[in-house]
């Protein structure tokens, strides 16, 4: 069985275990989401993120030590820095037309 098929399983179980606690069971959810899903959620993303954050601090330390010269680690920093840049005035300024739409249409309701 490939890996697909495995997390379509996976999903298809989820949800119908969902379904099935939720219609029958409705009483079982908070205790079984206290004391089992929730300390299981929080020790995950947890150990997501003590896995994740050292593994992007060493790809970003080893890059910027492999390239060489600092000319050419200038060129990069000033293209990546323009780059952010360009994207966060864009996302601004290419959202205000409709932040100013949505503003004329239904007054301080949604802005």
């Amino acid at each position: 069985m490939n890996l697909a098929t495995k997390t379509l399983i996976g999903i298809v179980l989820g949800v119908v275990a969902g379904l099935g606690l939720s219609l029958y069971a409705p009483g079982v959810y908070n205790p079984l989401n206290n004391y089992l899903l929730d300390p299981v959620g929080s020790l995950f993303v947890k150990a997501i993120k003590m896995i994740v954050v050292p593994l992007i601090f060493t790809a970003i330390v080893t890059s910027i030590a492999g390239t060489g010269s600092l000319k050419t680690l200038g060129q990069i920093g000033s293209r990546t820095m323009s780059l952010f840049l360009y994207r966060k005035v864009y996302n601004f300024e290419g959202r205000k037309p409709l932040y100013l739409l949505v503003k004329s249409l239904y007054g301080d309701k949604y802005s």
